[in-house]
């Protein structure tokens, strides 16, 4: 397999060098509920504008209905998205 990230990543490291503040990401994700008379629910749309909306819920132990991921558990989620891509561009990396 070749090392698809590292050519990926040339340009852009030589970019870097000379401007490190392009290296700057920042991320966000607009919230909005669909009623205010449901306080147990809500949608998330990570990177906003991306068209993928995911509904959120609360926990059942503060009287929530839990059908839906918690932001706990979308937190959970994010962490090992993270750690699992950054570990497949090491392993990718590793292959040069």
């Amino acid at each position: 397999m070749e090392a698809i990230v590292y050519a990926a990543q040339k340009a852009l490291r030589a970019t870097y060098k000379v401007t490190p503040a392009d290296a700057l990401v920042t991320d966000h994700a607009p919230t909005c509920g669909d009623s205010p008379s449901d306080p147990f629910h809500s949608k998330v749309e990570p990177m906003g504008g991306c068209g993928v909306v995911v509904p959120i819920g609360t926990h059942a132990a503060v009287g929530g209905p839990h059908d839906a991921p918690t932001p706990g558990d979308m937190l959970c989620a994010a962490l090992a998205a993270c750690q699992d891509s950054a570990m497949r561009l090491v392993a990718n990396l590793a292959r040069c």
